[in-house]
C-alpha cells in the first residue's frame, strides 16, 4: 500500500425491516461532524427524529484504519422501496481527508449496499454554487436533471442530480 492509499472500514445502519440505529456515542460523533463540516447541519432533535421516525433509511459510517481508529465521515440516504430509489440527504467527510478518496470510497460502498437492498436509482440536491460537490457527483456518474430556484433557506439555488445505482 502506498502512502497515499488509505484503509477505511464501514459500519451500516438500515431502518427498513428492523430498527437499527447508531449508539448515542456514534450519534454525537455524527452530529459533531455535521456541525463542523456540512453547510446546513441538523441539530440533535432533527437527527433523533429522523432516526426514530417512520422513514426507511440507510446510514453508513466510515472509519479510518483497520480497527476503526477514527470516525471520519458518514452518508445518509432515505430509501423508497416502492420506487426503488434512494435520496441522498448527506455525505460528510472530515476536512483533512477531503481530496484523498474517502468520499469516493464511502459513496461507492454505500451505492453497492443500496444495490444489495434492491434499489435502482438515486437522486440528490446540491447547491448550484458548490462546484466541488457537483464535480464529485459527476465523477460518481450522476447527472444534473433540474434546477430548483431558491431551494435553500439562504436563497441559493439547487441542482437536482440523479443516476443509476
Amino acid at each position: 500500500m502506498s502512502d497515499k492509499e488509505e484503509t477505511y472500514q464501514f459500519l451500516i445502519f438500515v431502518k427498513a425491516e428492523s430498527v437499527e440505529k447508531p449508539s448515542e456515542e456514534q450519534l454525537y460523533e455524527i452530529i459533531d461532524l455535521d456541525k463542523v463540516d456540512f453547510p446546513w447541519p441538523w441539530d440533535e432533535k432533527t437527527w433523533k427524529s429522523f432516526l426514530i421516525g417512520p422513514r426507511n433509511y440507510s446510514l453508513v459510517l466510515i472509519y479510518e484504519g483497520l480497527n476503526k481508529e477514527r470516525f471520519v465521515g458518514f452518508s445518509l440516504f432515505e430509501l423508497n422501496f416502492i420506487e426503488k430509489q434512494a435520496h441522498l440527504y448527506k455525505i460528510v467527510i472530515c476536512r483533512e481527508l477531503r481530496g484523498r478518496g474517502a468520499a469516493f470510497s464511502l459513496f461507492s460502498f454505500h451505492r453497492k449496499h443500496l444495490t444489495d437492498l434492491g434499489l435502482e436509482s438515486l437522486y440528490l440536491e446540491v447547491a448550484a454554487t458548490n462546484t466541488s460537490a457537483i464535480a464529485f457527483y459527476n465523477k460518481c456518474g450522476l447527472e444534473v436533471i433540474h434546477k430548483k430556484n431558491k431551494f435553500y433557506g439562504n436563497g441559493d439555488d439547487a441542482l437536482i442530480m440523479t443516476g443509476s445505482i
